[in-house]
């Protein structure tokens, strides 16, 4: 190989070899085409092959001031004088003939094979074919399946021994690997072909038992750092591959987790957690959350094999701060904490320290919300009496870093990332809902990464998950804190109105069923105002979303898979229909039970055209149906997509979801319908309306 190096280099270099065109170069005609015949060579087998010849060179000429030698075919005339007039020769010089080839290596038949005794037929895995001419003594000593491969066709056949190796998955791979074979030391040659190649020369090593390759290729590869590729391969690998040598424990050891339970994944989350919890520099201790929140998240690539985070540990160091937070307030109601921080040289300042504690608890609600697992922490937050006294005698700027909290779980709640009981949601708004009124000036003055806007409409949306009783209080507060305050408190006014519209609405009914009882009169539902609960549902892109948005004139151009709920409020004829809109979602039908409160008619919205997952649709309708507290809600199914080709009958899904087999004092119907067109969903709405009036509101 270096010989050829060698050869090629001259030719690189060949302007610094031919002299340079004057009189004192007169033969340079000659020279040159003696150089450009010397310059033809034959064509060289592939790198450290067995057949190539290694030929001496010529002593090399180093040429003054160059560091290029100069080629041993380059012929140099003798310096003539400058005074020398030169004779013109009668005759052009004579072209130098060509070299006479090679002889030709003894054929087969004559008996006398050399050294390449063998002749390896390799057959490629998709098609391919290498043929490789070796010395069956190297071949022998460096594998043992080579090695048993040639005695056996040597007892029967004598001459040229022929060995063929089929089904070979990487043809370059194999022939890199017998040429390693006449290498002295593979692992120079190792460092030069790369981690990557050495990898599958490993491979194919260990399937022909080429052991000396194998142990310079474990030596090589557990000394050199690697590429997550890399990585990756190398377990693959490994987890395929049984390998005798010592080293292969030191490569196992750097990919494969230990068995030992106090390191397992669990115990070093909660180890990481604590110290980034317990961190003293505030810089170092931010980069660590992004990288260990990185790490933990659903999306990481190193999630994959790792199980979910361990919800008593998260917690443990929930609580934990918590309890750092109220020593924190504790010694701000202190009299004497100035005295006792005075004492305390190397003690950062309260509130300093008090804001560290808030962002390390956000830190943690904001891991808990990506596993789904943040429903506890609203809890334990609704109930914290003791900060919310505490609160009350604090500074502004600590008041407002513990409205911080409150308002990652108000924006997590409003935007669905949060699926919390009513008792939860109520727990936590009672208790945090007046603070943030009186802190809010001061987020929005120092924000610390809070979307201002993204909180108000949060903050709204979180009230109208709440019954209306309980809203009423809620929004006078704020009504009467904004009137006051202004922008120092946060803009409820969308929410306010759909709170008002609603309050007023069921306020009629509730004045006219009233007086209907007081006067002993029966009433017809279409002289009164009437107000609906609707509860839309179904599995994910079955077009809920786009059905309750084309029944209300929207524009279904762009629609976006519901990630939670949405809440419309619509008139429709002469009702007022309130439609809460859930998300289908394996992860999120978990949820559904949250929003059942007040029902008065269910939406099941059907995929016609998805007939694999009816099954899955039928199961999920049952399961939906065994609620309580939907037990007297109007049941109206969509046979959506009606409009695409191949896609079932309503009849026919009624017979897969077992309708007529339901409890006959349910109320249902089932329409065909095309959320795309709208198509059937007038007469949908229609019987829903008419059946939820029919139910409620006339009286015998």
């Amino acid at each position: 190989m270096h010989d050829v190096k060698s050869e090629r280099r001259r030719y690189w270099c060949c302007s610094f070899t031919t002299p340079p065109l004057s009189p004192e170069t007169p033969g340079l005609s000659r020279s040159r085409s003696l150089s450009s015949s010397c310059g033809k060579k034959t064509q060289l087998p592939f790198s450290n092959s067995p057949q190539t010849q290694k030929t001496p060179f010529a002593r090399r000429i180093l040429s003054p001031g160059r560091v290029s030698p100069i080629s041993e075919f380059l012929v140099v005339s003798q310096t003539t004088p400058k005074n020398h007039q030169i004779p013109k020769s009668p005759l052009p010089l004579p072209l130098p003939l060509p070299l006479p080839p090679p002889p030709l290596p003894p054929s087969d038949s004559e008996g006398n094979l050399g050294i390449y005794d063998t002749r390896l037929n390799l057959k490629g895995r998709n098609g391919g074919s290498l043929v490789l001419e070796l010395s069956s003594e190297v071949l022998a000593a460096n594998s043992a399946v080579f090695a048993e491969l040639i005695a056996d066709y040597r007892k029967n056949v004598s001459g040229l021994c022929r060995v063929e190796v089929p089904d070979v998955e990487n043809l370059s791979v194999f022939r890199e690997t017998i040429e390693l074979m006449f290498e002295e030391d593979i692992q120079k040659k190792l460092v030069k072909i790369g981690v990557f190649r050495a990898i599958d020369i490993l491979e194919a090593s260990v399937g022909v038992k080429f052991s000396r390759c194998i142990s310079a290729c474990l030596q090589y590869l557990e000394a050199v750092p690697w590429t997550e590729e890399e990585e990756e391969k190398m377990r693959e690998l490994f987890n395929g591959l049984k390998i005798d040598d010592p080293k292969t424990k030191d490569i196992r050891d750097r990919f494969c987790s230990p068995s030992d339970p106090v390191d397992s994944h669990p115990a070093l989350t909660k180890q990481l957690i604590l110290s980034i919890t317990t961190c003293i520099d505030a810089t170092a201790g931010n980069g660590l959350k992004s990288l260990v929140k990185g790490l933990l998240s659903k999306s990481s690539v190193y999630e994959k094999d790792s199980p979910d985070v361990n919800k008593e540990d998260m917690y443990a160091v929930c609580e934990s701060c918590l309890k750092s937070l109220n020593s924190l307030l504790e010694e701000t109601s202190d009299s004497n904490a100035d005295q006792k921080l005075a004492k305390k040289e190397k003690e950062k300042p309260l509130l300093e320290r008090v804001s560290k504690q808030v962002d390390n608890i956000n830190w943690l609600v904001d891991i808990l919300l990506d596993h789904q697992l943040a429903e506890e922490f609203v809890r334990l937050w609704g109930n914290q009496e003791g900060l919310l006294k505490l609160h009350k005698n604090a500074s502004p700027m600590v008041k407002y870093e513990l409205s911080r909290v409150s308002a990652v779980l108000f924006i997590a709640i409003g935007t669905s990332r949060i699926h919390c009981p009513t008792e939860t949601r109520l727990r936590l708004l009672q208790a945090w809902f007046r603070p943030m009124l009186s802190d809010f000036g001061w987020l929005r003055r120092s924000k610390k990464g809070l979307d201002m806007k993204a909180l108000e409409e949060a903050m709204g949306q979180a009230l109208l998950t709440l019954p209306l009783k309980e809203q009423y209080s809620l929004f006078m507060e704020w009504f009467h804190c904004f009137s006051k305050h202004g922008n120092e408190c946060p803009n409820l006014s969308k929410a306010f109105q759909i709170w008002w519209r609603r309050s007023l609405l069921k306020g009629s009914e509730s004045m006219a069923v009233e007086s209907r009882k007081s006067n002993n009169i029966s009433f017809s539902s279409n002289i009164l105002l009437q107000y609906f609960n609707l509860y839309s549902s179904g599995l994910d892109n079955s077009g809920k979303t786009t059905i309750v948005m084309k029944i209300n004139g929207e524009d279904t151009s762009v629609i976006s898979p519901t990630l939670g709920f949405n809440i419309k409020t619509m008139a429709y004829q002469k009702y007022t229909l309130n439609i809460w809109d859930v998300g289908g979602q394996r992860t999120i039908r978990s949820y559904w039970r949250n929003y059942f409160e007040q029902t008065d008619g269910l939406v099941w919205v059907v995929d016609s055209s998805d007939l694999r997952r009816l099954d899955d649709c039928k199961y999920e309708l049952d399961n939906l149906l065994k609620e309580e507290r939907l037990s007297g809600a109007s049941l109206l199914i969509f046979a959506n997509k009606q409009d695409i080709q191949g896609s079932v009958s309503p009849d026919e899904i009624a017979k897969v979801l077992n309708l007529d087999a339901m409890d006959k004092s349910r109320h249902w119907k089932i329409v065909g319908c095309s959320a795309f067109t709208g198509e059937g969903l007038l007469k949908g709405f229609d019987w829903m309306v008419q059946d939820i009036a029919s139910r409620i509101y006339m009286l015998d």
